[in-house]
């Protein structure tokens, strides 16, 4: 599967509270000004292609308020992507790149036939970094239990019939 392994980079759009107007002494002698201000800022992560004709599944974190999206394939080669959709709750999201072609793809397994203590491996491309030979990063692990149901305060995010790992991913 690894030349179904993608790079991605992303210019992204932030919004944040500018540390002078979040004083009240400030937005008392300055009215009017601005409290939030918008940045670009970069981002990176990975993902793989799941569909011969350019669908790749990433973290929704990752491409969120993305204006420019770059996938960089196994093989070194760059292409533009488009943001087809995001969950939010179950971090997940789907981009297609923008060049026509036939992509090499992964073939999706069923969850249904994994069982607990199976031996596997996850294989990405962390902080934009490939091997030397071009090849993704692996890590592996067991799966260390099934149908997981756990939610975060913080995040809003709420995963239900999760696969439990131990591999870095």
């Amino acid at each position: 599967v690894s030349p179904a392994v993608v790079g991605i980079s992303v210019t992204q759009i932030r919004y944040s509270q500018s540390p002078v107007m979040s004083d009240p002494f400030w937005r008392f002698m300055m009215p009017g000004t601005p409290r939030w201000f918008q940045e670009k800022v970069s981002s990176i992560g990975s993902g793989f292609i799941y569909d011969d004709h350019g669908f790749i599944i990433t973290n929704a974190h990752v491409v969120e308020n993305a204006v420019d999206i770059t996938v960089t394939l196994a093989d070194g080669f760059q292409h533009e992507a488009n943001l087809i959709g995001i969950d939010e709750k179950t971090d997940l999201a789907l981009i297609k790149i923008k060049d026509p072609g036939k992509y090499p793809a992964v073939q999706l397994g069923n969850s249904d036939e994994i069982i607990m203590g199976e031996w596997i491996i996850a294989l990405g491309n962390p902080f934009g970094l490939f091997s030397e030979s071009r090849m993704p990063i692996a890590t592996a692990g067991i799966v260390s239990s099934l149908h997981m149901n756990f939610g975060f305060q913080q995040s809003g995010r709420v995963y239900q019939d999760m696969i439990q790992t131990d591999a870095a991913i």
